[in-house]
C-alpha cells in the first residue's frame, strides 16, 4: 500500500491515509468530487488542495517507510476532469 496526504495550501497537511496506488486514490477523490457535497471541503474548494505520496505501508509487517514527498496532482485538475464528463 502507498501512503498519501492532502495538503490544504491555505492551511496545513491533513491526516495521511493509505491507498492501493496513485490511480486508485485519484479515482476515489474524483468520486468524492462527483457527489458535490456542500459540506465537503474538497468539493467546495478543490483549488485549495494538493495530493502527495509520502511513503509506503506494509500491511504484513505494519511498517511505514517514509519517502521523499512526491507531488501527484492539484485536486482542481481532478475536479476539472469530473466537470468535463
Amino acid at each position: 500500500m502507498e501512503l498519501f496526504v492532502i495538503k490544504d495550501v491555505k492551511s496545513k497537511f491533513q491526516t495521511p491515509f493509505v491507498g492501493l496506488n496513485k490511480a486508485v486514490v485519484q479515482r476515489n477523490i474524483m468520486n468524492v468530487l462527483r457527489k458535490k457535497d456542500e459540506n465537503d471541503a474538497l468539493s467546495v474548494n478543490p483549488e485549495d488542495y494538493q495530493l502527495f505520496k509520502i511513503g509506503t505501508f506494509d500491511e504484513n509487517t505494519g511498517k511505514i517507510v517514509s519517502t521523499d514527498q512526491e507531488f501527484i496532482c492539484n485536486v482542481i485538475d481532478l475536479a476539472n476532469i469530473v466537470n468535463a464528463q
